[in-house]
């Protein structure tokens, strides 16, 4: 079944990880002081913003 879902699916997919593996490694740097942590926290957000905004775009284009 999941070899069917259409690429624009599994950019959701895919930008659902990334924000949940960016709050992962945030909360993580706030309870360990790790400022390096959040280096990785930013490009790890910034990264799901980009691929959300393509995921967005790309579905509502295909009904218009």
């Amino acid at each position: 079944m999941l070899q069917y879902m259409p690429l624009y699916g599994w950019l959701g997919v895919i930008t659902l990880i990334l924000f949940h593996v960016a709050a992962i490694i945030m909360a993580i740097a706030r309870k360990k002081r790790k400022p390096r942590l959040r280096k990785y926290h930013v490009w790890l957000a910034a990264s799901a913003l980009v691929l959300a905004t393509i995921h967005g775009i790309w579905a509502i284009s295909l009904y218009f």
